[in-house]
Formats: structure tokens, sequence, C-alpha cells
């Protein structure tokens, strides 16, 4: 019994052995027309970015060190890469893949500082994240969306544009069925947000708190054929 567990071991021992050799990549066998690409999945494996540098492609290269860099979330080594847009783009990798927010606070190129406060602001639902984004319309999204997602309509207010915070509290009052924060709402909608929910929630005493006549009007009479 103990002859047949010995033989087990080494079998196994050789098995694992034979595997990682036949795994790993080594650098020395990458040549030819896929030599770049071999090179890449060799620095992948070893976690080696000097392999990166034999790269002949640009491109690649600078996938290399970006894909090494992330793997080992060490941004120093996205130094390696020789365009600044794309050594920026790098840190933000690591920066989300570590839900690190100063550090993409500390990114000053606008459009991969902005995708990393986008994707963390998302990750962690926190609408306020949002406006750190320098792109307007970028900054909006973030937080229309994360107060869509929340159902939560104090996460509106980080909508900067007026008639997209308008329409952010519409849909969470009508989702919610809260038809206060349709007082919230500084353009039209308002009264027929108040109309949505009354019909929502068959709840006709609703269009009592629409000012207008002519659409607390039309209220009753809807919320009347559901009832």
């Amino acid at each position: 019994m103990r002859n047949n567990l010995i033989k087990n071991t080494v079998f196994l021992l050789g098995f694992f052995t034979l595997f990682f050799l036949v795994s790993c990549v080594p650098a020395t066998s990458c040549d030819g027309e896929g030599k770049d690409k071999c090179l890449l999945e060799a620095a992948k494996e070893q976690e080696e970015p000097q392999l990166c540098n034999k790269i002949e492609n640009e491109n690649i290269r600078t996938w290399c060190y970006t894909d090494v860099a992330v793997q080992a979330k060490d941004t120093k080594l996205c130094a390696y890469i020789a365009n600044s847009k794309s050594v920026a783009f790098c840190v933000a990798r690591i920066a989300t893949l570590t839900g690190d927010l100063p550090l993409c606070k500390a990114i000053e190129e606008s459009s991969a500082r902005d995708r990393c406060l986008f994707e963390l602001a998302s990750a962690a639902l926190n609408a306020s994240w949002c406006t750190g984004i320098r792109q307007a319309d970028y900054a909006d999204d973030c937080a229309y969306d994360i107060a869509q997602n929340r159902t939560a309509a104090d996460d509106c207010t980080y909508v900067n544009d007026e008639a997209e915070r308008n329409r952010c509290y519409f849909f969470i009052a009508i989702d919610s069925a809260d038809w206060k924060v349709c007082g919230k709402i500084t353009d039209e909608r308002a009264k027929y947000c108040v109309v949505s929910i009354a019909i929502k929630t068959k709840n006709i005493a609703l269009c009592d708190e629409i000012a207008d006549t002519t659409v607390k009007k039309m209220c009753k009479e809807e919320v009347g054929k559901k009832i």
C-alpha cells in the first residue's frame, strides 16, 4: 500500500511539473511572424515587464505593459509605456480594479480620469463621486444612472443639467410612487408626474394636488377609468 502511495505521489508530481512546463511560454521560443503576440503572452504568464520591451509593434507593446501592470496592480509599470495617454489609461485600469478613488482623481489626462471616476462611482453606487468628472454630459450620465439604479431622488441633485435633472426626478417619482418627488421638478412634467402616480396607484385624491384645473380634471377622469 505504501509503495502505491509513493508511486501515486511521484506520478502527480511529474504530471504537475509537465503541466507547468507546457503552460509557461518561454520567451526564447518566441520568433517569426507571431513573435510579438508570443512575447505578450510570455510577459503576462511570467509577470515580466522586460519582455514587453522586446515587442516591435508599439500597440502590442503598450498592451503588454498595461496588462502586466494591471495584473501586478503596480502603477510604476505603467511608466514603461511611451504614450502619455496610454499611461493614464493604464493607471485608470489599476485604480478601478483596486477601487482607489484618490488614484483616480490624481490622473491628469481628462478622458482617462473621467472614465475611471465613472466606473468607480457606478461600482460603488455613489453619485457624489460623479462630480469629479470634467466632461459635463458624462458627469450627468454618471449621476443619472446611479440615481435610477438606487431609485434615490437625492442623487438627482448631482445632475447639473436642469432638463436631465427633472427627467431624473420624474422617473424616480413614478418608480417609487412618491408624488412628493414630483414637487422637485421645475418644468411642466411636475403636474403630469402626479397624474402618472395617481393613475398607477389608483388614488384619485392625489389629483387634488394639481393646481392646473384642466390637468386636475383629466387626472380624475383617467384614474376613474382604473377604479
